[in-house]
């Protein structure tokens, strides 16, 4: 027996976005922003959604896995970078679909957190490895909680979230020049939602 994202976690997570919108709104945040806020904050709610559920119930809350010690739970936390790769005598086909899929996941993280706010360079490069640790340290305390190390944590994750997080800030400013390039070429004057973006453009330039 085992907790899913699916409706319940999900839905009392998008109950809370929803409250937080609306009180963004209630003090007269710009349209445009709010979007692009509801935007992340459904990437959260997804990204915590991948990265902790299923989430497995123990016997003493009604559920079929046993509580295991806590050096059992700590015996899955790896914190030698890269211990499975082909540097440590491993093929290099060992660089599996999981190993992208870590960098993949976080590359949204770094693509959409600068239409929300401005984000300068030299702070990403502290928040990409920041948000690595988060999930690391998050799947770590949700094995805690549930007696069971459901999920391993690795040093290695936090370094290819960290490599996903920074390709999204990347991206987002091969974006914004591409944007502002198309918007010289056909002299179009930003309204609404395009001008927002490229004010958002303008302030990464600028920082």
């Amino acid at each position: 027996m085992r907790i899913e994202f699916l409706p319940y976690p999900f839905l009392i997570g998008a109950a809370l976005i929803g409250v937080v919108l609306l009180g963004c709104a209630l003090f007269k945040m710009r349209k445009a922003r709010l979007f692009f806020l509801g935007v992340f904050l459904l990437y959260l709610l997804l990204l915590a959604g991948v990265t902790l559920f299923p989430m497995p119930i123990p016997l003493d809350m009604g559920g079929a896995v046993p509580r295991r010690p806590v050096d059992e739970i700590f015996e899955r936390v790896n914190l030698l970078p890269f211990k499975n790769l082909w540097l440590f005598g491993v093929q290099p086909s060992s660089f599996t679909f999981e190993q992208v899929g870590n960098i993949l996941l976080t590359v949204p993280f770094g693509l959409g957190a600068p239409f929300v706010t401005h984000i300068r360079a030299r702070s990403m490069l502290w928040m990409a490895p920041a948000l690595g640790l988060a999930i690391e340290l998050s799947q770590l305390a949700a094995s805690l909680v549930v007696g069971f190390g459901y999920r391993g944590v690795d040093i290695t994750d936090v370094l290819l979230n960290a490599v996903g997080a920074l390709v999204g800030y990347t991206a987002f400013h091969l974006f914004g020049w591409l944007f502002r390039l198309i918007l010289r070429l056909l002299r179009i004057r930003p309204r609404g939602l395009a001008e927002y973006v490229d004010r958002m453009v303008r302030q990464e330039e600028g920082g």
